[in-house]
């Protein structure tokens, strides 16, 4: 599942892709529509595995985001920094789209993918404007 994950992100958003309202979006609904696919073909027997899946997709989210953090660094932001916002962002996408995943038919798709956009570019902005 991980490498089909991987796939699909490679697909839609390429290696050298950088950061862009534009691209961090196809990287929300890329992983809101995926988690919604896995659990539609998972198995009782896949559930011993769903813990470690779930860790290696938020590990390759947080890889993407800092790739893309780092490339437009903020003047006065630390290394230390730039890894703690690629953290709290993955976390910040990752988070909601299992939560919603577990429970589809609270909302829909689209008006999950546009609220996280908005909270998470709301939160980038803000902190760029951080320098401490």
């Amino acid at each position: 599942m991980t490498d089909k994950f991987q796939t699909i992100i490679t697909r839609r958003l390429p290696e050298d892709s950088v950061f862009s309202p534009d691209n961090l979006s196809v990287l929300v609904q890329v992983v809101f529509h995926f988690l919604k696919q896995f659990r539609q073909y998972i198995t009782p027997g896949d559930k011993q595995f769903e813990p470690m899946f779930e860790t290696a997709m938020q590990k390759e989210l947080y890889r993407i985001l800092l790739n893309w953090i780092k490339e437009t660094p903020v003047q006065g932001h630390t290394q230390e920094k730039l890894e703690n916002t690629a953290l709290v962002v993955s976390w910040g996408l990752f988070g909601p789209a299992l939560q919603w995943s577990r429970n589809t038919q609270d909302r829909p798709e689209e008006a999950m993918v546009r609220d996280v956009m908005e909270i998470i570019m709301a939160n980038l902005a803000y902190s760029r404007t951080c320098t401490s």
